[in-house]
């Protein structure tokens, strides 16, 4: 599985707004029209960053500490 710890704009934004009542639901692209071209799957690699031992916390975590800090 190579996207492991990825996650679109739309599970993003469900986990943020978990504890509300607000509801979430998901766009397409077609729904969305932008100027700009998009990818269908972008994600960014941390290869080089991982070569030199640099370790990121998985977006779960890092989302929970930033919403415990905010």
């Amino acid at each position: 599985m190579p996207f492991v710890g990825t996650c679109t704009w739309y599970k993003f934004a469900r986990e943020i707004l978990q504890d509300t009542s607000t509801v979430v639901h998901p766009v397409t692209s077609a729904e969305y029209p932008q100027v700009a071209l998009r990818p269908h799957h972008a994600v960014m690699s941390l290869a080089k960053a991982r070569s030199t031992g640099f370790v990121r916390p998985d977006w779960h975590e890092a989302l929970a500490k930033f919403m415990a800090d905010y």
